[in-house]
């Protein structure tokens, strides 16, 4: 079975869709408070962390409890760009 085409119109409205739905999940968490923890790398594991934008990402996406939200053909890098969209980097002043 062929995934959904994200190129067509069809396939760039349902992202957009998904895109809402998760900024409307994961923007009350991405306070001021939790982006400095972050830059300060006050989080489990931070010695392991080579990309601290992506693990702040994933960290909101994974907090939001929005896996539900995603099509099933989501990929991680696909799911990478949207939350890029949605969640700043946390070097960007606010």
């Amino acid at each position: 079975m062929r995934g959904t085409d994200y190129r067509t119109v069809d396939g760039r409205a349902q992202m957009d869709v998904v895109c809402h739905a998760l900024a409307q999940r994961i923007e009350p968490l991405d306070t001021p408070e939790v982006r400095q923890r972050y830059r300060d790398r006050d989080i489990p594991r931070a010695e392991a962390v080579r990309d601290i934008d992506r693990r702040y990402r994933f960290d909101l996406f994974y907090a939001s409890r929005s896996h539900h939200l995603l099509p099933e053909d989501m990929t991680d890098a696909r799911l990478e760009t949207l939350l890029k969209r949605i969640v700043r980097p946390l070097g960007e002043p606010a």
